[in-house]
This record gives structure tokens, sequence and C-alpha cells, in this order.
């Protein structure tokens, strides 16, 4: 038996690296077995390969045999004049545009206008899919809308309970009732993709990163609309999402893609989750709130002192140890290699010396330890205050 498997749009992995790796492999003439053979379609990503093939724009006789083929599969069919309308359209040589515009003409219902539908139809594959999200929130009840703009932030996709929680939530109630739920995805799924995870959990997203730009140039124009959809989010992922791994994954990122700083920091620094990052991760996060003033020799700068209270305790950076033998950025123990960390000019009282993290005033300096950075923090030579 001979097997084929067919991955669609490879350049919409997570990371471009994931991209490069996954190619590497399956170019490896090792990878597969005699019997099995990959098809994979992706943007030009200067593959080098004698099985590399460039796929040209449908003719126009392929275009007219797909739209006739996807009518006539729910028993619909165009005149003569009115598909050659839709061939006149210089996106029909596109196969995503004419798919959905023949989706367009399939839940279309009234029959004397179907002409006028067409002439309709934006020549571009943004235009078109912005008509869809239109129509869409249009045609359906609220919940559309709000599927389709929650679904905009989740990049990875999502549990599909997950979003049935985050919806009821939305509209203020404990369940979604599954009636609603089946109406909804209904409404919308020439625009999702359904699957399953490793776990074997249902899952969605939008099929095509395309439909992702349509939302966010249809729905989510205003700064305060995407903020009050992040905030939805990421409190359904805080509080309720019963997953560490996803809550870890989720939150943070929704946090900072929102600007909302200083919830961010508390969470990297007090949930008891987000020991579960990587110190490397927290500190990506926390470098772009971190000021910016440089506090290198021959800058107006205080050392960062902890008090000798603080300095035996645990946790303030949201680490399991000591917080005079941490790094006051990402929280990793410092054990060696680590420096001392400084305070500018904007962020010292003049003459007074303070506690870094309980802010109390230090009597004694000489009995104060000073703060560290661990040496990948301590590569910037900034100020060590995180401004939110």
């Amino acid at each position: 038996m001979f097997h084929v498997i067919f991955i669609d749009a490879i350049n919409q992995l997570s990371f471009p690296s994931d991209t490069s790796e996954v190619l590497a492999w399956m170019l490896d003439p090792d990878f597969f077995p005699p019997t099995c053979r990959c098809i994979i379609s992706t943007t030009d990503l200067g593959v080098s390969s004698p099985f590399f093939q460039r796929l040209e724009p449908l003719s126009e006789e392929s275009a007219g045999s797909l739209a006739v083929t996807y009518l006539a599969r729910f028993n619909k069919r165009l005149s003569p004049d009115q598909l050659e309308l839709l061939m006149l359209k210089h996106s029909s040589q596109n196969p995503l545009w004419l798919t959905l515009a023949c989706e367009e003409l399939r839940v279309f219902g009234v029959f004397e206008r179907v002409t006028q539908h067409i002439e309709g139809f934006p020549d571009s594959l943004q235009g078109l899919l912005s008509n869809i999200v239109s129509r869409l929130v249009r045609e359906n009840s609220l919940l559309v809308k709000e599927l389709l703009c929650l679904l905009n932030f989740c990049v990875n996709g999502v549990l599909e309970k997950d979003m049935q929680q985050v919806l009821a939530q939305k509209i203020g109630s404990e369940e979604l009732p599954m009636m609603h739920w089946a109406e909804v995805r209904r409404a919308v799924k020439s625009l999702l993709r359904f699957g399953r995870n490793a776990r074997g959990m249902d899952t969605l997203a939008f099929f095509h990163s395309s439909v992702s730009e349509a939302v966010t140039r249809s729905l989510l124009t205003q700064k305060y609309v995407r903020q009050g959809y992040l905030q939805s989010l990421a409190d359904y992922y805080e509080h309720s999402c019963a997953d560490d791994v996803t809550v870890v994954s989720e939150v943070p990122r929704l946090l900072k893609e929102g600007c909302f700083h200083a919830r961010l920091v508390n969470f990297l620094r007090k949930d008891q989750r987000a020991r579960l990052l990587p110190a490397a991760v927290k500190y990506k996060y926390l470098k772009e709130l971190r000021c910016t003033q440089p506090c290198g020799p021959g800058f107006m700068r205080q050392p960062a002192l902890i008090c000798s209270f603080c300095a035996v305790r645990s946790g303030a950076y949201g680490q399991f140890f000591l917080n005079g033998k941490s790094c006051v950025m990402c929280g990793q123990t410092v054990l060696a290699l680590g420096k001392e960390a400084y305070v500018c000019h904007l962020h010292y009282r003049f003459g007074m010396t303070e506690c870094f993290i309980c802010k109390s005033h230090i009597h004694l300096p000489k009995s104060a330890v000073p703060a560290l950075l661990c040496h990948y923090c301590a590569m910037l030579s900034s100020c060590v205050v995180i401004k939110v």
C-alpha cells in the first residue's frame, strides 16, 4: 500500500525556524519509508530541491471547472453568462478567492440578483474576505462577531470548550447553550479550520491568515476594542482555565499584546503557575518594560540594594530561591558571573537608600545586600526598574 501525506501552508507554522527544521527533516532521504510520499504547500521560502514546483494561477478553463464542480455539490449552477462574468474577475485565477466566491453564491438566496451579486464581488482576496466577515456579522447573532474577534487573538488556535466558556462569560452566563454554539459554529464554518490537538481535544482556528487580516480591518480597528477582547481571553485563562501549561503560554502573550503591563508583571512574579516558565521567557516579556536609562560606569546611578529582611526571603521575582541570590529581572539563581544591579537617577531618591523590593528606608546601607543580575540580564547595562 502506498501512502501520501499532504501538509498545507507550512509557512504558517508559529516560528520561521520551525519551517526550516521541518523541511530539513523531510529532505533527508531516510526520513520517509519507501512506501510514503509527502506533498507540501507553502509560499516561496527559497527552497532548492529537484522536486520543487511552483504552482501557476488557474487557467480560465480550470477556474470555470472548479466553480461548476463546487456549486454542483450543492445542486447549484450558474448560467453561462454568470459563469463568464465570474471568470472575468482577475482574482478568479486564485483558487482560494474562487472557492470563497462560490461559497458566497451558494448561500445567496435571491435568484434574481445573482448576476448583480457576482458583479459586486471585490476583485481581491482581502476585499472578498472583508465582505464575508461583514455579512456574517450582519446576518447572524452577536455571538458570531464575538467569536470572530476572539479567534483573531488565538494565534495558535483554541480548544472549542475554552472558546465556549469565553463566549459564555461575554454574555454573562455560566455555560453557552449547545444550540447557540451550534448556530455560531455553522454560520462561520467556511472561515474556520477544525482539528484535534495531541490530546484528542477539538480545536478551531481561522483556516488562513488572510481571515485574521480581514477581521482586523473590519471589526478591530480601534485599540480599546482590541484590548477588550484581549482582556476577556486573559481573564478566562488566568481565572477559569484548569490547564496550567495553557495558562502560562497564553496569559503573558495576551497581557503583553493588550498593553496590560502592571498585570503582566504581577502574573509573572506573583502567580505560582508562572514558575513553569523558563527564566529566558520571563525576561523576554520583562525586558521591554525595563527602564532604558544607561547605568554603566560614568553615568549617574545608585546600586540597587536589598534589605537584610527581604534578602533572606524568596519569591519577589516569582522564583523559589532567596531574593538576595536571585537575578532581579528574570529570577534565576545567580551562582557565578553575576553583576550588581543599578538604578538610574530617575528612579532613586538622592541622599536616601531604600530596599529595591519593599521600598523601605535602609538605615544601615552596609547591612544591605546588593541586588544582582544574571549574566544574561546583565548584557544590558541599563536601569533595572520595571516601568508599569
